[in-house]
């Protein structure tokens, strides 16, 4: 899988999930990509809030469904604090109300955990690649 990531300069990644399998997984899918650095993990909201002073991510990939602090609550104070950071929800959920809260809350892209990975790594360099006021939500919900 050839990915054209010339035009990513600061493709820096958090990915925040309570399923360290999960996590350690995307951090190897993403370490075949020029341009991208996975520079933290945490296991829920509250330690990707604190993470992101100590790793300056550009993007959080964050579930939804985690237990201290989920990510609607996580997204809003992310993007409250620090709204050029840009972030993609990733869950198994997939009902109105929660894709409604995350877009509410600043999330950028919704996309459902049983999205192709190579479809998944796409949306992660279109998001990183995209200028602030593009909108990719309603465009990018998948899994469905």
């Amino acid at each position: 899988m050839k990915q054209d990531t010339k035009h990513i300069n600061n493709g820096r990644i958090l990915l925040v999930d309570d399923c360290e399998l999960l996590r350690k997984t995307l951090r190897r899918c993403f370490s075949v990509l020029d341009g991208i650095e996975v520079v933290g993990e945490a296991e829920n909201g509250r330690d990707a809030i604190e993470q992101i002073e100590l790793c300056k991510p550009s993007l959080i990939i964050i579930d939804v469904a985690m237990p201290v602090m989920d990510g609607i609550q996580a997204t809003n104070a992310i993007k409250r604090n620090n709204p050029e950071i840009k972030i993609i929800a990733y869950t198994s959920k997939r009902d109105k109300h929660t894709i409604q809260s995350m877009q509410e809350a600043g999330a950028n892209c919704f996309v459902t955990k049983d999205t192709d990975l190579d479809r998944l790594l796409e949306i992660v360099l279109s998001v990183l690649q995209s200028e602030e006021g593009d909108d990719l939500f309603c465009s990018n919900i998948h899994g469905s």
